[in-house]
């Protein structure tokens, strides 16, 4: 009970009592002394609370601000003596936060008691009737010359469409939820109407109807806050007779909560289905966007690009002066949206306050705050009140709509018993199922029961069947208890997932809507995580963005755990086996992954990797403990972004990292179909990072010799494109190079100097065939240097002379041998990913005369 320190005088007896079949909240008992207020004992300010609906989410705010003193005072208790000074301090709190946001206070006049009123003779019960309508049209025509003022009104076509019907059939019904913008509709139609000489009134139901009855050419406003079902009633049955004698017209607003209970009284049953006027999804996303750049002019709010919006920023919050700017792709996705509270109160609401438009556009697709606190409260009190049925039964409903593939239910479908005797199992173990549920008729009678108490509150009946009256009800019940999560995550889309799901450490904001995941259902994000973001580059980019914004304060744990994920299935599908452990841990959660329409590829995967570290900015995701595969990925990442150079403390953090892992066999293991190694990758890359990861062990160069399918090595790649650096540091003399293999290398680097040169010369006509196997698989160019004189010094020689001599010999073995022989382009040494193809590194021409002449020796 909430009450003032200055009422507790007045209480005593103040008891709980036991709970019972009436309520599912335990019942209060209290005496109250009553005293009587004379002139001495007055006070002298009288102060009240009034109870708001629609303001308690600030109250919770308020009470919010005092949670940690609250608990002070609690956890400071040391004795029986201190509860009673506990008591005060807390109630005090509670009192006054109440007070700021329902209380009101007022002087009191000593005048108002004993005060007699002066009775006029004159004033009888007509003039009663004249100044009650007087001051009704007075009110509203107040309020229509502030709403034709107002320049955040525009005149939709749903006005006029309500015009219309209303000439047809003298009353019309206005149906929609709160904020659809009833009222607004309603004062721009009595704008209409006084034009056109009408009286205006709105009604007040608790007054004497004949003063409706006795006028002519006027419209009347019957507003869903002002009537009950039994004031309508009487009101009808004396108005509904005169309405055509006398040219009045009615309009009639209603929240869709309501609608049943208008539609009970027997006069407006009569009315024929288009006096009834939905106006929930009036508006055409060309009137939203129109409104919301008016709000937007009108509270000073700017467009800007998606890479210049600031609405989203925390500073929006702090500092007020900053003006705040919401980018076209958000305004798109607002106005083609339906938000649970009509579009036009959203829209005040949004622009209005700092706190909703840090949301973005999510303030209009999210559920509101109350809504997930309501279904919360249902779960709680159908889990722990055990004998009331009717609240498990409503809530599993609401589970079995979310669950079922159309979210809908079908009374009439004979499987719904049977699953919804499932979800009382899962939900609620079979404690809160009743011990004897009865026959299915018993069952289907109680579930009709609960979808009618549910009707135009959380459902609506359409075409035969009940759905959530708006699609936001799914992600609140998503929200509304912890055994929703692993579904959700197993179940939801990944927008939902991206939109809810944040570490465990992550620091709320106000009105924000998520769920804090622990580390136990880490495994599943990352499986859903992988599943997707290999589908597309649009979805790799969501989700990176994702794990960037919302994971990084949380450490690099969920990225090493996606990481092994990624290894594992990209060796699977190339079918490579490993011992390691950590990919074993990954095997139950990656079949899903393995069979995805995205295939794991290694250039997504170094995509992947530049987006969540903003192409090597941000080095967040390596250190101590991060995952093998991602060091090795970084790598081919950071030789692509030539790091060394531009980004060098990430580089330098992956080389100590990498040294710390020379054990590992990974950087031999094939990483596409190809069969190309971390070394084949890296041979094609900067000459500056290779020779630097080259230089961290020294037995890395064993590996150089790893073939592809295509029978090259890393080191045939090197020679192919000119890294002279990397020859260097490999030192022939120690790396045991064979007179054979020194020819065949030789011979890929003479290859690789004619085919790039000539490749880029403006000269070439004809495109030169490169290299091809011999039986012994050495590498032999198919060029003037096949047949090369063994001198070095006659390798660099002039290229119109060398074209002709190919062209000679090209026509010479045509006219000898018919037989064409087999042929490899650039496309056959390196024989990688496109986008690899696309980013190969070529030395200079003084870098392949170098490696000739050191392979000369």
């Amino acid at each position: 009970m909430l009450a003032s320190p200055n009422d507790y005088d007045t209480i005593s007896n103040f008891g709980i009592l036991n709970i019972n079949e009436f309520s599912d909240h335990s019942p209060l008992v209290f005496e109250v002394g009553i005293k009587t207020v004379t002139e001495e004992n007055l006070p002298k300010v009288s102060s009240f609370i009034k109870w708001e609906k629609d303001k308690v989410e600030e109250y919770k705010t308020k009470l919010n601000l005092h949670k940690n003193v609250m608990t002070e005072i609690v956890e400071n208790l040391q004795q029986v003596g201190d509860a009673n000074s506990a008591v005060k301090s807390l109630t005090d709190i509670i009192y006054n936060c109440a007070f700021e946001v329902f209380g009101s206070s007022r002087l009191t006049h000593e005048k108002e008691f004993n005060q007699t009123v002066k009775h006029n003779e004159w004033f009888n019960q007509r003039c009663k009737l004249e100044k009650a309508q007087f001051n009704s049209v007075l009110k509203i025509y107040n309020a229509i010359c502030e709403h034709r003022s107002d320049r955040t009104f525009i005149r939709t076509a749903i006005c006029d469409t309500i015009d219309k019907h209303m000439q047809e059939n003298y009353v019309v019904v206005i149906t929609g939820r709160e904020g659809t913008g009833k009222s607004k509709i309603c004062l721009e139609l009595a704008s209409l109407y006084n034009e056109k000489d009408y009286m205006v009134f709105k009604v007040d139901l608790s007054e004497n109807h004949t003063i409706y009855t006795d006028i002519g050419n006027a419209l009347l406003i019957i507003d869903d806050k002002n009537y009950t079902q039994d004031s309508l009633n009487t009101f009808m049955k004396h108005l509904l007779p005169v309405l055509l004698e006398i040219n009045i017209k009615m309009i009639l607003t209603c929240r869709n909560l309501d609608l049943e209970i208008v539609k009970r009284v027997q006069e407006i049953k009569t009315l024929k289905d288009e006096a009834f006027i939905d106006i929930n999804k009036c508006l055409i996303p060309e009137e939203k966007e129109e409104m919301l750049r008016r709000y937007m002019t009108i509270n000073n709010i700017a467009t800007s690009s998606t890479f210049e919006s600031n609405c989203m920023d925390p500073i929006i919050l702090t500092d007020l002066s900053v003006q705040v700017k919401l980018d076209e792709d958000a305004i798109k996705i607002i106005t083609n949206e339906e938000p649970w509270k009509g579009f036009p109160l959203s829209l005040l609401l949004f622009c209005s306050d700092r706190k909703c438009l840090h949301l973005g556009e999510k303030y209009f697709t999210n559920p509101p705050i109350y809504l997930v606190e309501e279904l919360k409260e249902l779960y709680a009190v159908a889990k722990i009140t055990s004998n009331c049925i009717d609240t498990v039964t409503d809530y599993c409903i609401l589970v079995y709509i979310m669950n079922n593939y159309y979210h809908q239910l079908d009374i009439n479908d004979h499987n719904i018993y049977r699953k919804l005797d499932e979800l009382y199992y899962t939900l609620f173990h079979f404690k809160n199922r009743p011990e004897k549920p009865g026959s299915n008729e018993d069952h289907k009678i109680a579930i009709q029961v609960a979808l009618q108490r549910m009707n135009n509150k959380y459902l609506k009946y359409h075409e035969g069947v009940f759905k959530f009256i708006h699609p936001c009800l799914l992600k609140a019940v998503f929200l509304s208890s912890d055994i929703m999560v692993s579904y959700l995550l197993q179940n939801g889309s990944l927008h939902d997932i991206t939109e809810f799901f944040r570490s465990d450490i992550h620091t709320t904001l106000e009105n924000e809507l998520v769920i804090k995941m622990s580390k136990d259902y880490h495994h599943v994000l990352c499986e859903r995580l992988v599943r997707h973001a290999f589908e597309s580059r649009s979805l790799l980019l969501h989700i990176a963005k994702y794990i960037f914004s919302y994971w990084r304060s949380s450490g690099n744990n969920l990225v090493n755990e996606m990481f092994k994920h990624i290894e594992f299935i990209l060796f699977e599908s190339l079918d490579v086996h490993t011992d390691d452990p950590l990919t074993h841990d990954n095997r139950s959660l990656s079949e899903k992954s393995i069979k995805s329409e995205g295939p794991v590829t290694f250039s997504k995967i170094i995509m992947l990797v530049d987006e969540l570290t903003h192409k090597g900015r941000e080095p967040w995701i390596y250190g101590p403990g991060s995952a093998d595969f991602l060091i090795l990925s970084a790598l081919v990442s950071a030789a692509i972004g030539r790091y060394a150079s531009n980004r060098d403390r990430t580089f330098q953090i992956l080389l100590s990292e990498f040294q710390k892992r020379i054990h590992s066999e990974l950087w031999s293991k094939p990483l596409d179909i190809y069969a190309n190694t971390f070394l084949h990758y890296l041979m094609g890359l900067s000459q500056k990072e290779a020779t630097a990861v080259l230089s961290v062990h020294a037995e890395m160069k064993y590996s150089c010799n790893t073939e592809n399918v295509k029978k090259y090595t890393p080191l045939d790649i090197a020679a192919f494109l000119g890294k002279i650096d990397i020859f260097k540091v490999l030192n022939l003399k120690t790396f045991n190079c064979t007179d054979k293999l020194r020819k065949r290398l030789k011979r890929l680097a003479k290859s690789g100097q004619a085919a790039y040169y000539k490749e880029n010369s403006k000269n070439i006509n004809i495109d030169q065939p490169m290299i091809h196997k011999t039986k012994d698989d050495s590498a032999v160019p198919c060029s003037p240097c096949e047949d090369a004189d063994i001198n070095d010094k006659k390798e660099v020689i002039d290229e119109n002379k060398k074209d002709k001599s190919f062209l000679k010999r090209k026509f010479g073995l045509r006219n000898e041998e018919p037989k064409k022989e087999e042929q490899h382009d650039r496309k056959d040494v390196l024989s990688f990913e496109v986008f690899m193809i696309n980013i190969v590194d070529n030395g200079e021409i003084e870098d392949y005369q170098s490696i000739i002449k050191m392979l000369s020796k």
